[in-house]
């Protein structure tokens, strides 16, 4: 599982307002708790497009939290500017296959369209890194039409996300079900994280945060999630517990199951795992298997619209 971080906007330890490494460092047990294996740092909109900008800390910073990083079992991946210096302390030379399969991000929230998407990519990749979401595309809630709609055709889709064969991405907040705001194209998804419930720093800063985030985005925040079962951060925890345990092998392939119109199933091969996904606007039969995980509370064994469902 691979966590893209954009530093400026994860949690500023120095109350600054900026987003750093030492706040990133501090905040790797919250990566761990999720389920987190890689954390990618995002490309800096600035710095000519290399993660780590001056403003985020220094080498000192980095090699302390590449070193926190490891005492988490983590891997750390990150575009480095940093001159002809001495070379990073835990600077490695191994490669991870972290090229994103963007499509997904493009595929509408339609049962055929995603089957196909998916199909195709197995069809004509040897391995997929799969994501829901990125900085320079709108947030997945957005995108499936915002509100109690869109945060519920989100929390569907990562189920089918998550149970795919290869790799898969989580952009920051994307775990707690965040929403766009009103900015930029380029910075839309970039907006400071909400720990606390609070403005207006809403616990990323003892400052005030370089980009205030909504008042909407204190009822998503990590502190109203964390103890909360039924919340997009527990569903992303629980679905990362289980994929561990039942989807395997980076170039597996689907079977895929009959199923009623606006709907889809499938299973990777060898896995005991079925993900069902209704995208139509009735309520239809689960196929059969025990339900182990649902992106909405459902009753019985049915599947209501905008839900997926896991069964073994």
């Amino acid at each position: 599982m691979v966590y893209e971080v954009d530093v400026r906007s994860y949690f500023d330890a120095d109350g600054n307002g900026v987003g750093d490494l030492d706040g990133l460092r501090a905040r790797l047990g919250y990566l761990e708790l999720l389920g987190i294996d890689v954390v990618w740092l995002e490309p800096s909109p600035s710095a000519d497009h290399h993660t780590v900008d001056p403003r985020f800390g220094d080498r000192t910073a980095f090699d302390a939290l590449a070193e926190t990083a490891q005492e988490f079992r983590m891997q750390l991946v990150a575009d480095l500017v940093r001159d002809d210096g001495p070379p990073l302390r835990h600077q490695r030379s191994d490669r991870l296959r972290l090229a994103l399969n963007p499509v997904l991000r493009s595929t509408p929230f339609d049962a055929a369209a995603v089957q196909k998407a998916v199909q195709h990519s197995l069809d004509t990749r040897a391995e997929s890194a799969w994501s829901l979401g990125h900085h320079d595309v709108s947030r997945a809630v957005t995108r499936y039409g915002g509100g109690a709609a869109g945060l519920a055709r989100a929390r569907a889709m990562a189920l089918v996300t998550l149970a795919l064969p290869g790799t898969v991405h989580v952009y920051q907040g994307e775990e707690l079900g965040l929403p766009d705001v009103d900015r930029a194209a380029e910075a839309r998804a970039r907006v400071p994280l909400p720990w606390e419930d609070q403005p207006p720093g809403f616990g990323f800063t003892a400052g005030v945060p370089w980009f205030p985030p909504p008042a909407e985005y204190g009822q998503r925040a990590v502190a109203r999630q964390l103890e909360d079962v039924h919340s997009t951060f527990s569903l992303y925890r629980r679905a990362i517990e289980l994929r561990r345990a039942h989807v395997r092998g980076a170039e597996a392939e689907l079977e895929w199951y009959g199923a009623p119109a606006g709907c889809l199933a499938f299973r990777p091969k060898g896995s005991p795992l079925v993900c069902a996904l209704n995208t139509s606007e009735v309520t239809v039969s689960l196929p059969p298997g025990d339900i182990v995980l649902t992106s909405d509370r459902i009753g019985g064994r049915e599947l209501a619209p905008d839900t997926a469902a896991w069964l073994v």
